[in-house]
């Protein structure tokens, strides 16, 4: 249900805007402070590699595109700290969902999972970025493919590639999670339109929507396993 989905992810942050929106605030800075490193690493190294190419004798048609392979990995590096904040403010959207206050600490709670977490959330950015390749369609399809991880890394699928699994099938079982995804993204930039500013309260609630949709999903795809049990034999 999307409209109860919206509905609960509005009450939630107007119950919790502390955490709700100041989570979301907090992660944007965190980017922008990685950002900032990066650059200043890229440029260091971009500066770093161009003389040591000069010196070489490279002609200077070589030098900018080698410097540019060089630093490429940087960013991307940069960006996967960033995965366990993002699985930490979803496993504080888990504890509002539970009927416990989530407080800011809680985006920081993911720490002891680093590994698990980018491990996971890796492979499902490989596979979105392969159907971007194909057509760009299925990419657009598989988008939301990512952030269902969280949900399963917020809950504890930390076992391997156990989140990236449990994401794939659950998106397979219960495709509509596609569409519904898509609708919650345009709710959240719907808070452009008011100034922009209102991104920082729609965005936040499309994040505690996108959960309970997910948990909608998940309980919907067990009941259905239940009432049709796999015949062994």
């Amino acid at each position: 249900d999307l409209v109860a989905c919206i509905k609960y992810g509005i009450e939630k942050t107007k119950a919790n805007p502390l955490f709700i929106i100041g989570g979301c605030v907090i992660i944007g800075i965190i980017l922008m402070v990685l950002n900032l490193i990066g650059n200043m690493i890229t440029k260091a190294i971009s500066t770093a590699v161009g003389i040591t190419l000069t010196k070489l004798g490279f002609p200077n048609l070589m030098i900018m595109p080698i410097a540019v392979l060089v630093t490429l990995p940087i960013g991307f590096i940069l960006g996967l700290v960033l995965i366990p904040f993002y699985v930490g403010y979803f496993k504080g959207i888990k504890k509002e969902c539970e009927g416990t206050k989530a407080e800011i600490a809680d985006i920081f709670s993911a720490m002891d999972i680093l590994a698990p977490s980018i491990l996971n959330y890796l492979a499902a950015s490989v596979v979105v970025f392969i159907g971007f390749c194909c057509l760009i369609i299925p990419g657009i399809l598989l988008s939301s493919l990512p952030l269902i991880v969280l949900y399963f890394l917020a809950n504890g699928k930390t076992e391997g590639i156990e989140a990236f699994k449990k994401a794939l099938d659950l998106m397979l079982k219960q495709p509509l999670i596609i569409l519904w995804s898509f609708l919650l993204g345009i709710f959240a930039l719907a808070g452009l339109l008011l100034c922009c500013v209102g991104i920082l309260f729609t965005g936040p609630a499309a994040n505690c929507a996108f959960y309970k949709l997910c948990d909608q999903a998940v309980s919907k795809d067990e009941n259905q396993n239940t009432k049709d049990p796999q015949i062994v034999g």
